[in-house]
């Protein structure tokens, strides 16, 4: 796992990450430490997407531009998740070209999020949540290149 973390820039992210995951860590599969990036980073898009849902219904989010800035996020973590459970197929086939692709695609997807909110210019309330989810996102792509 050490190898792993230190060839990401986010190593204290990507150490986290799979201490949680250290069950398929200990397998000799060489794809367990992506499957396993994956899996963080996809319930991550979850939590989330359930976030996204809870503001948009909230009263004071249904005025404006915010409640287009967080229908525009619900498409695209919707996206994000989807893309994921794909690239995790895809792990299982081998096929690293294209879970670099979705994971990136996936990664894109949170910061189009944020730029909405830019946009328009109103503060965005998944700042915090949209950065985390491209941090795990990169350690995935780095985790992949290994």
């Amino acid at each position: 796992m050490a190898s792993i973390t230190q060839a990401t820039i986010l190593f204290m992210t990507c150490f986290i990450l799979l201490g949680h995951c250290a069950k398929l860590e200990n397998t000799a599969d060489p794809k367990g430490p992506a499957k396993s990036a994956i899996s963080v980073t996809l319930a991550e898009g979850s939590k989330i997407l359930s976030y996204v849902h809870e503001l948009k219904s909230a009263n004071e989010n249904k005025k404006g531009g915010i409640l287009s800035a967080l229908s525009d996020c619900d498409e695209l973590y919707t996206g994000a998740i989807e893309d994921l459970k794909e690239a995790s197929t895809a792990v299982d086939k081998g096929d690293y070209e294209t879970v670099n692709r979705l994971v990136s695609t996936a990664m894109t997807n949170s910061g189009t999020c944020e730029n909405g909110f830019k946009d328009l210019e109103i503060p965005s309330p998944l700042t915090r949540q949209n950065t985390h989810f491209s941090q795990l996102c990169s350690n995935v792509l780095a985790i992949i290149k290994q």
